[in-house]
């Protein structure tokens, strides 16, 4: 079951932290592994690891304690342990394939808050949901082939981020709010949009922010120009339950739309 801390009422911090992560692999081992799960064409990019989420709740402060990772790192370890074990079979080398089978085998159910295990890339992403005037919700629809929710149904910008993306300006929405003129053509100031919290998924064991902003005008299609990762964008009614319900959408981001 998807965890949730929420954040509502909490100013956002960020900062940098050492890096825990020791997946007991090598670097060009974890590029063969990240190109077995995502295909030969898949594009490594810079990554923030999630070592810690401190909360201090008197004085309603949450910081995001962040250390460097990449793309191929999350794909071959939070990814990893959901892959059929078929899939290993492309690996050559009987030694590496005995491992990282030792390592999918071992990921056994602990809980769904993955920042303790130093295994695991733990790259942190964002979740936006965008609300015009009239309370319609812009969802959109992955392209296929993509190596993470290809073919299903997203929220309105979903992105991983970078380190150099949460520190620079405002920390976490300054990086919402370029994913959202990126991925949607929407300029969106990152002083509108809302943190309400982390989620922790189990199927890709992935702490994810999740952002809302509130628009004060209406809008339409044409407002809206999508990236090469989305086949389209739809704009729909938040109170639409038959249509929000009946659609394929990841478990992240079900809990998103559960909470607008």
């Amino acid at each position: 079951m998807t965890q949730f801390v929420p954040l509502d009422g909490y100013s956002v911090t960020a900062t940098t932290a050492p890096s825990k992560f020791n997946p007991g692999f090598t670097t060009e081992e974890i590029a063969q592994i990240a190109k077995l799960i995502g295909g030969e064409n898949v594009i490594n990019s810079p990554a923030a690891r999630l070592e810690e989420l401190r909360l201090n709740s008197a004085d309603k402060v949450a910081e995001f304690a962040l250390s460097e990772t990449d793309f191929f790192s999350f794909l071959a370890t939070n990814i990893l342990p959901r892959i059929p074990a078929s899939v290993l079979e492309g690996i050559e080398d009987e030694e590496l394939r005995e491992r990282v089978a030792a390592f999918k085998d071992s990921m056994f159910p602990v809980g769904v808050v993955t920042t303790h295990d130093a295994r695991l890339a733990n790259a942190l992403a964002t979740s936006l949901i965008v609300e015009d005037a009239d309370g319609n919700i812009v969802l959109t629809e992955r392209a296929e082939g993509l190596p993470v929710g290809g073919g299903i149904y997203g929220v309105s910008a979903t992105s991983g981020v970078s380190i150099d993306d949460v520190l620079d300006g405002a920390p976490i929405t300054g990086a919402v709010a370029r994913e959202a003129r990126q991925s949607l053509g929407l300029d969106i100031d990152a002083n509108d949009i809302a943190v309400q919290g982390v989620a922790f998924g189990v199927t890709k064991s992935q702490p994810a922010v999740l952002c809302h902003v509130k628009l004060s005008s209406v809008l339409s299609p044409d407002d809206i120009q999508v990236s090469e990762k989305n086949k389209r964008a739809i704009i729909v009614s938040k109170s639409d339950e038959d249509f929000l319900n009946g659609i394929e959408v990841s478990e992240v981001a079900r809990l998103h739309l559960e909470h607008i």
